[in-house]
């Protein structure tokens, strides 16, 4: 039977020095839940994302999905990272928009 997951063996440390702008999910969705699994907190996420380069912004947004669930239900995303999450929902269409506030509303009554 064939396994169907990205292994993840190698530390950030590991991964940064080599690491280039890969767009493909083989090289850039474990990479980016590694940075998660190394964080203790939202924006320790992000930026262990960042700092290992390559798709950037294509992992902080993989990496944030992650650490943003985890960490806004555990109640440990600063309130002023938060806010100016929540603040950007302006540039959202209206029906994206209904939907991570929709989703956001289910989080906060857990």
């Amino acid at each position: 039977m064939r396994k169907a997951f990205y292994p993840l063996k190698r530390s950030l440390a590991e991964i940064q020095p080599t690491y280039q702008f890969d767009s493909s999910c083989q090289g850039t969705v474990p990479e980016s839940i590694q940075a998660f699994i190394e964080s203790m907190s939202f924006e320790e996420a992000i930026r262990n994302a960042i700092w290992l380069g390559g798709d950037a912004d294509t992992m902080g947004a993989i990496t944030g999905s992650i650490a943003w669930a985890y960490y806004a239900k555990n109640g440990s995303v600063d309130e002023q990272m938060r806010t100016m999450a929540m603040a950007t929902l302006s540039f959202l269409p209206d029906d994206l928009r209904g939907f991570v506030t929709s989703y956001e509303n289910r989080l906060a009554k857990r």
